[in-house]
């Protein structure tokens, strides 16, 4: 089934704001969004498009209040993954790659409730975002911009598997 995606509100930094939501899977994604000062709300995909959501573990392991989320659900197939990245646990504690196991396994279930799969990679994100971008013929690529010096590596590598296909990276 084709979703909807609803605008959001656009008020001054801070406020919250309660969207309508997409409809996938039959439940609603309710989201209460943050306005921030670059007032960054990313274009929704085509409802011809094929979106894939990647959750990089900056700021983004969560369902809810997920901008990158929403805009891609008026997709016609929505995909989300998640890579487990050698370069980025080398600077975890033990403590925090469980945390941060918990938290994609949290993530995963949460978006079973929308019938949105979360597929899990391992080595090297750049190699895993570009064979999923190849595989699933993906036509829209969402991913939360971040300032930190990681979230950026992250970002680049996401760029750098588009830009062998046509593919539009989003960010939010």
């Amino acid at each position: 089934s084709v979703a909807t995606r609803a605008s959001f509100a656009r008020l001054a930094p801070g406020h919250p704001v309660l969207s309508p939501g997409s409809v996938r899977g039959g439940k609603q994604i309710k989201m209460v969004s943050y306005a921030i000062a670059q007032d960054v709300v990313p274009d929704p995909c085509p409802e011809n498009g094929v979106a894939l959501v990647y959750f990089s573990g900056y700021g983004d392991l969560r369902v809810h209040d997920h901008p990158g989320l929403e805009a891609a659900a008026s997709a016609s197939e929505v995909h989300a993954m998640f890579v487990f990245d050698a370069e980025q646990l080398a600077g975890m504690t033990d403590r925090q790659i469980r945390l941060l196991a918990s938290s994609v396994d949290d993530l995963r279930n949460n978006l079973a409730e929308y019938s949105i799969p979360l597929q899990i990679g391992r080595g090297d994100t750049a190699t895993e975002l570009k064979n999923a971008v190849q595989a699933k013929a993906i036509t829209h690529l969402y991913v939360h911009s971040e300032p930190t010096a990681q979230a950026r590596r992250v970002l680049h590598k996401a760029e750098d598997a588009a830009s062998a296909s046509s593919t539009q990276v989003v960010l939010w």
